[in-house]
């Protein structure tokens, strides 16, 4: 649920964007950070 979340708020902040670089670089970031939770989730599942 909050991988949609995280989507639905690059997309809102994509429309915000002029600059492909910027965007490029923001969803990048994202992206570490999704995968960074992700990886969080999984270790206190497993816990």
């Amino acid at each position: 649920m909050w991988i949609y979340a995280a989507e639905a708020i690059a997309y809102q902040r994509a429309k915000d964007f002029s600059s492909a670089g910027t965007l490029r670089s923001n969803l990048e970031n994202l992206k570490g950070k999704v995968l960074k939770a992700k990886g969080e989730v999984k270790k206190a599942l497993n816990e």
